[in-house]
């Protein structure tokens, strides 16, 4: 658990839109929701595999979907 300081008027700006949510959860889901934030999650697992092996990977998931059965609910 971490102490963060806000000045007024962002605190009273958050405690506008959190409704019933806690500041944490408001704040995470501004987070998830954030393009940076998406943009820094993909750069930190940029090189984990290679061109071919993400090629190879999309073609699986294609193959996959090709052949999924779609059940009405």
């Amino acid at each position: 658990m971490k102490t963060v300081m806000l000045n007024d008027e962002v605190y009273n700006a958050l405690s506008k839109i959190k409704g019933k949510k806690s500041f944490s959860e408001l704040l995470e889901a501004l987070l998830l929701s954030s393009e940076d934030y998406k943009t820094k999650l993909l750069e930190s697992v940029k090189g984990i595999i290679t061109a071919e092996e993400a090629r190879a990977a999309e073609k699986a998931v294609k193959r996959i979907r090709e052949h999924a059965k779609v059940r009405d609910l």
